[in-house]
């Protein structure tokens, strides 16, 4: 009996702490899943590095992001065959995000060196 009750309160403690994260901020002073947001969706080899000069946590997830104009810093990975001293570049890109709405950044561009581009598509408007 002793054994079990340290693995059930230890198992309520993660479901508690994993329920507090559920739909909070991506970034310091962002939006929570409840308040105005648009949802900004990393691709592939891509990271999102910061919004508006707030560090991003979650790199690689989607990340929650307050309506207006926001900068935010990606980092580009470079392909894996890359032999570069530093495979990776940082760009800042600017973005009206719009409440309800998804946006996807990609890497565009060939080869294994960059500078690559970055484009932003948005999901289509609500009516």
């Amino acid at each position: 009996m002793t054994t079990r009750r340290p693995l059930a309160a230890t198992l309520a403690l993660t479901l508690a702490a994993l329920a507090g994260c559920v739909g909070g901020p991506s970034y310091a002073g962002g939006p929570t899943e409840e308040e105005p947001h648009g949802v900004v969706i990393p691709g592939d080899d891509v990271f999102l590095w910061a919004v508006d000069g707030q560090d991003v946590p979650s790199r690689r997830s989607k990340a929650y992001v307050e309506p207006g104009a926001r900068r935010l810093k990606v980092r580009i990975n470079y392909p894996i065959d890359n032999e570069s001293a530093t495979p990776y570049e940082y760009k800042d890109v600017v973005i009206n995000v719009e409440d309800g709405r998804a946006y996807l950044i990609e890497r565009k561009g060939e080869g294994q060196f960059g500078p690559y581009e970055v484009e932003v598509r948005g999901s289509p408007r609500r009516r």
